[in-house]
């Protein structure tokens, strides 16, 4: 995040303040804490700590989520009335449904069919033959949902923003990519469900920043975020 967002973001003035959760490399190696969804309990000690930043203007926090943090920031603008925005690189509206969509229709019907011990067991055999993106996916969820993969999808049933959208009252940035591999066609659920609180922005290849969070042209996602955070009312 430092590196991605957090210059990009000094050099246009703001302060910034990373840290890390459930399941992010420190928090999973030294107290063993897995992945969790309702990710208001890690920020909101965070905003009760800016407030007695003597630096930090706490009626301005604007809060960052790349990744599957476009699921974790908007779901804490429902529950952390004192953000001012929150901006998602990129947006997710259904975390279950983006890692499903990628999966086999067999797959995903045995899923559906709830067998999951079966999924379990044939997953040594078929994942040598999934595609990469994947085969990534499936051992990130197992790290940091310190879970078997399978088991830590189910967790991931009640991580959506359809009953929760209608609670957000602060600015929302949602970004989408024409070729993201994860969360493909997510980020626009998520504006329409947002409505009037969301500005929706698209990267595109014409641009140079079509993949996934626009890893591959920072400098320009970076650029178009933070001039539209400093431009909002």
């Amino acid at each position: 995040m430092l590196h991605q967002n957090g210059f990009a973001a000094l050099e246009r003035g703001f302060h910034v303040l990373t840290f890390e959760g459930p399941s992010q490399p420190t928090i999973c190696c030294e107290q063993k804490l897995g992945f969790i969804g309702d990710w208001e309990h890690v920020v909101t000690p965070i905003v009760n700590y800016c407030e007695t930043v003597s630096e930090i203007d706490h009626r301005k926090l604007v809060l960052f989520g790349n990744s599957f943090g476009g699921f974790l920031v908007p779901r804490v603008g429902a529950f952390e009335p004192r953000l001012a925005a929150v901006v998602c690189v990129d947006g997710i509206f259904d975390v279950y449904q983006g890692f499903t969509q990628q999966m086999p229709a067999d797959m995903r019907a045995s899923l559906q069919a709830g067998q999951i011990t079966e999924l379990q067991e044939k997953l040594p055999h078929v994942l040598p033959h999934m595609p990469t993106s994947m085969r990534w996916s499936i051992g990130q969820m197992e790290w940091s949902f310190m879970q078997p993969a399978f088991e830590a999808l189910e967790l991931t049933r009640k991580m959506t923003m359809k009953d929760i959208a209608s609670q957000i009252k602060c600015p929302v940035l949602v970004c989408e990519t024409d070729e993201d591999q994860f969360f493909k066609g997510q980020p626009e659920q998520l504006a329409k469900a947002l409505a009037k609180h969301a500005t929706y922005v698209k990267f595109t290849t014409e641009g140079g920043v079509e993949n996934h969070c626009h890893v591959d042209a920072s400098v320009n996602g970076s650029r178009t975020t933070f001039r539209t955070c400093l431009t909002a009312p």
